[in-house]
């Protein structure tokens, strides 16, 4: 099931084009890496690049929430100087 899901997230994540295109492929190829079943220490690298790819969801949001707080305090700022 979890498969199934990822695999959906990567296509939305591609066809959205709201992330970086990588993300959007990571998410397809993870559940396919992680099914493999890799043995030893490399069997851990699906779980680390799907905490990549979640990890650059995350930053890519708080950026752009942050991005019109950022731009409106440089305006205030600019006006502050002008009229002072």
């Amino acid at each position: 099931m979890m498969l199934a899901r990822m695999i959906c997230l990567g296509i939305a994540v591609l066809r959205a084009r709201a992330l970086p295109r990588w993300v959007g492929v990571l998410f397809v190829v993870v559940p396919f890496l992680g099914a493999a079943g890799p043995q030893g220490a490399v069997s851990l690298a699906p779980d680390h690049l799907l905490f990549i790819g979640l990890f650059t969801v995350g930053v890519t949001q708080l950026r752009e929430i942050h991005a019109p707080l950022l731009t409106s305090a440089a305006q205030r700022s600019s006006q502050v100087a002008a009229s002072g």
